[in-house]
């Protein structure tokens, strides 16, 4: 939502610069596990400012894995006709 003194202009404008905060994440060995994606960090995430009181993105600055497990394959198919 728009704050009402902030016309979406200026929004677009603070989102568009995407300035960082002061603020750090250290990561050491963090895994991130989702249906098949595993992801691995060791580094510093450095968070953007809030915009309307929520932060979008970040800088990672590290090194990093990223696996992804194949989709089983079925060893038969039957099928009725």
């Amino acid at each position: 939502m728009v704050a009402a003194d902030e016309a979406p202009t200026a929004m677009y404008a603070r989102l568009k610069a995407f300035a960082l905060s002061p603020s750090a994440a250290r990561a050491d060995n963090v895994v991130f596990k989702r249906d098949r994606i595993e992801m691995n960090f060791s580094g510093v995430f450095y968070p953007e400012q809030p915009v309307e009181g929520k932060v979008r993105g970040a800088v990672f600055v590290g090194s990093g894995s990223i696996r992804i497990s194949r989709l089983p394959f079925p060893t038969s198919v039957t099928t009725s006709a």
